[in-house]
C-alpha cells in the first residue's frame, strides 16, 4: 500500500544544490573575479531581434539599452578572407596572429559557414573580439568533433553577428579538473559577450563525472544582447549543470531568447554510494547575480534519474538560476520543466528524488512587468520495496536562503505545477508552492496576479519559514490542489501586511488584512492583451475592478505604455487594469 505523509516540510530531508558544485571543476586561480576592477561600455541594441519570427513574444520587446560587460575593441582589425579551416586568410590564422584588444573581422566573407576540421580554435589572449557581417550571421561549425572556441585568457572574448554551432566538448580542458568537462561550443577562463550572436546545438558531456555549460561556460561574466541560446545540451552521470550558459560571476541578458536547452544527469553504478545525481540550470546559471530584461526563457529542461536506491536524484532550476539576485523586467519565463526520477528499489534504504525551481531559483527576486507561466517540477521515487521520499517545490519561482528578498510587482505567475507521484510502498514528502515558494525570505507582492498554479499545499504561494509578508492589490486565486490544500499557505503563523487584495483561500497559519476579498476574480485565460508579456485580463463584472490600490506608485499596468495603472475610480486588483 502507498501512504502520503503529513510531515511538515522542515522534517523532510532537503538537498539543495551546493554552490560549490559549479566551481568544483575550476582552477583555484579563477576564484577571484577577473572583472572586478574593469569598467564597461554599452552595447548598441539597434536592430535587435535578428532571429526574426523565432518567438512571437520577441517581436514586441523594447530594447532600451543595457550595461554591457564586453569591452569595446581598442586594438587592430584583422580580416578573414575565406571559410577554410586553417591556412592563410582563415579565421584560425587570424586569431593566432591577433594581440589582446584586437578585432577579427568576418564581415567580408562571401560564405555562410566556417566548418572546423582540425579541432577548436584556441586563444590565450585576454581580450579579443570576433565580428561577423551586420545582416546575416556567419556560422562557425564545430563539426561535432570538438569545441568551437577555447579561450584561456582572463579578459573578455566578444562575439558579434556570429553563430557558434555543433560544438562537442567531451575532453577536459587545461583549466578543468579531471573528469569535469565544460563549454560545449565556447569555454572561457575569463568572460564572454554575445551581441547579435547565437549558441546553437552545442553539447558538453562527461562519461565519468560532471559536465558544465552545454552552450558556453565562462569562469568570469557573460553578457547577452539580442542573442539566442537554443538547443544546447549537457550530459553527465553526476552533475549536468548549465545546458545553455553557465557563467560563474554573473550574467546580463537584454532582448534575447533562451530556449530548448536540456541538462540530463543519469546515475551509474560507478558512482559512490550516497552520490548526488543532479541536473541543474537548464537555461542560464550563475554563482552571482542574473539580470534579465526584454527576454524570453522558454522550453528548457532538467532531467535527473537513477535506477540505484543509494543515489539521491535532484532536478534543479529548469529555466534560470542565480545564487545571488535575479532581476527580471518585461520578460517571460515559461514552459520550463524539471523532473527527478529514482526507480531504485530496496527495503533497507530511503530512496530520494527532488525537483526544485522549475522556472527560476535565486537567493533574491526583483520581478516587474513579467510573466512566469507553465513551468513544472516533478519528483518520483518509486521504491516498490520500501520508503520513497519525494520533494517538489517552487514550479514558478523558488528561493533557497534565509536572508534574501522576494519582490513581484506588476507581474503574472500562472499555470505552474509542482507535483510528486507518491508511488513507493511508503511515500513521504511534499509538493509545495506551485507558483512561488519562499524559503523564509521577506516576500512582497504588489499589483500582481497569481493564478491557475497547482501543488499540494500553497498552490499559489507557500512560505516555508517565518518571514515578513506584504501583499498589496494582488490576486491569488483559481489555483488548485490535488489534496485540497490552500492557495496561500505558510508553515508557521504569519500576519500578512497590506491591503486591497483578492485571495481565495489560505491555511490556518495565515492572518490576512481585514479588507481581503475571497471571491472568484473572474479571470480570462492567459493571453496576449497588449504589451510584451502575457496577462490574465479581468472579465466584465470582476470583483477586482476598481477594488485595488497603487501604493507602489505605478504609472502603467504590467503591459506598459498605453495601459495606465489607474482607469476608473481606483486601480484594479492584479497585474491587469480593466478598460471600462
Amino acid at each position: 500500500m502507498s501512504t502520503r505523509s503529513t510531515k511538515p516540510l522542515h522534517q523532510v530531508r532537503l538537498l539543495p544544490l551546493a554552490a560549490c558544485l559549479a566551481i568544483a571543476f575550476s582552477n583555484p586561480a579563477s576564484a577571484k573575479n577577473p572583472n572586478a576592477n574593469r569598467t564597461f561600455d554599452r552595447f548598441d541594441e539597434r536592430g535587435a531581434g535578428w532571429f526574426g519570427d523565432a518567438l512571437p513574444e520577441l517581436r514586441s520587446l523594447r530594447h532600451a539599452g543595457s550595461a554591457s560587460k564586453t569591452l569595446a575593441p581598442t586594438g587592430n582589425t584583422i580580416g578573414v578572407n575565406n571559410c577554410n579551416d586553417a591556412g592563410a586568410g582563415s579565421l584560425r590564422a587570424a586569431v593566432a596572429s591577433a594581440h589582446s584588444g584586437d578585432t577579427v573581422d568576418l564581415s567580408k566573407l562571401r560564405c555562410a559557414t566556417i566548418t572546423l576540421t582540425s579541432g577548436a580554435i584556441t586563444t590565450a589572449l585576454d581580450d579579443l573580439t570576433i565580428v561577423g557581417p551586420g545582416k546575416n550571421n556567419v556560422a562557425i561549425d564545430g563539426n561535432l568533433s570538438d569545441r568551437v572556441l577555447l579561450h584561456s585568457g582572463t579578459g573578455t572574448l566578444s562575439l558579434s553577428n556570429v553563430t557558434l554551432t555543433h560544438g562537442q566538448a567531451t575532453t577536459v580542458s587545461a583549466f578543468n579538473a579531471p573528469g569535469h568537462v565544460s563549454g560545449g561550443c565556447l569555454n572561457s577562463a575569463g568572460s564572454i559577450g554575445l551581441n547579435h550572436a547565437a549558441l546553437i546545438a552545442c553539447d558538453a558531456s562527461s562519461a565519468t563525472e560532471s559536465a558544465y555549460g552545454g552552450g558556453a561556460h565562462a569562469q568570469g561574466y557573460a553578457t547577452l544582447v539580442s542573442s539566442q541560446v537554443a538547443g544546447n545540451t549537457v550530459h553527465a552521470p553526476r552533475h549536468a549543470i548549465g545546458a545553455g550558459i553557465l557563467a560563474d560571476y554573473g550574467i546580463t541578458v537584454r532582448g534575447s531568447l533562451i530556449t530548448g536547452n536540456a541538462a540530463t544527469a543519469t546515475g551509474t553504478a560507478a558512482l559512490e554510494a550516497g552520490a548526488s545525481v543532479d541536473a541543474s540550470m537548464g537555461g542560464l546559471g550563475t554563482l552571482y547575480d542574473l539580470d534579465i530584461s526584454d527576454s524570453v526563457i522558454r522550453g528548457n529542461t532538467v532531467s535527473a534519474s537513477s535506477a540505484l536506491a543509494d543515489q539521491v536524484v535532484v532536478a534543479n532550476e529548469a529555466g534560470v538560476m542565480a545564487f545571488g539576485t535575479l532581476t527580471l523586467v518585461r520578460s517571460t519565463i515559461s514552459d520550463n520543466a524539471g523532473q527527478a526520477i529514482n526507480t531504485g528499489s530496496s527495503a533497507g534504504v530511503y530512496v530520494y528524488a527532488y525537483a526544485v525551481g522549475g522556472g527560476a531559483r535565486a537567493a533574491s527576486f526583483f520581478v516587474s512587468d513579467s510573466t512566469i507561466s507553465g513551468n513544472s517540477t516533478s519528483a518520483i521515487a518509486s521504491n516498490s520495496q520500501g520508503v520513497g521520499v519525494e520533494g517538489s517545490s517552487g514550479a514558478g519561482a523558488r528561493t533557497f536562503t534565509l536572508d534574501g528578498t522576494v519582490s513581484f510587482t506588476n507581474s503574472t505567475i500562472s499555470g505552474n505545477t509542482s507535483s510528486r507521484s507518491a508511488s513507493a510502498y511508503y511515500a513521504y514528502g511534499y509538493a509545495y508552492g506551485g507558483g512561488v515558494f519562499g524559503n523564509g525570505v521577506a516576500l512582497t507582492l504588489n499589483n500582481s496576479t497569481v493564478a491557475f498554479n497547482s501543488a499540494e499545499q500553497g498552490s499559489g504561494v507557500y512560505q516555508y519559514r517565518s518571514a515578513d509578508i506584504s501583499v498589496n492589490s494582488t490576486i491569488i486565486g483559481d489555483n488548485s490542489s490535488s489534496v485540497g490544500g490552500p492557495e496561500f499557505g505558510t508553515a508557521y503563523a504569519e500576519t500578512v501586511a497590506g491591503a486591497n487584495n483578492l485571495i481565495m483561500s489560505v491555511n490556518a497559519n495565515v492572518s490576512l488584512p481585514l479588507d481581503t476579498l475571497s471571491t472568484d476574480p473572474l479571470l480570462a485565460p492567459l493571453g496576449s492583451n497588449g504589451g510584451p508579456t502575457f496577462t490574465h485580463a479581468l472579465m466584465p463584472h470582476s470583483p477586482a475592478i476598481d477594488a485595488g490600490n497603487n501604493v507602489a506608485t505605478l504609472v502603467f499596468d504590467q503591459r506598459g505604455p498605453g495601459h495606465p495603472r489607474l482607469v476608473g475610480a481606483r486601480p484594479d486588483i492584479g497585474a491587469y487594469e480593466f478598460k471600462h
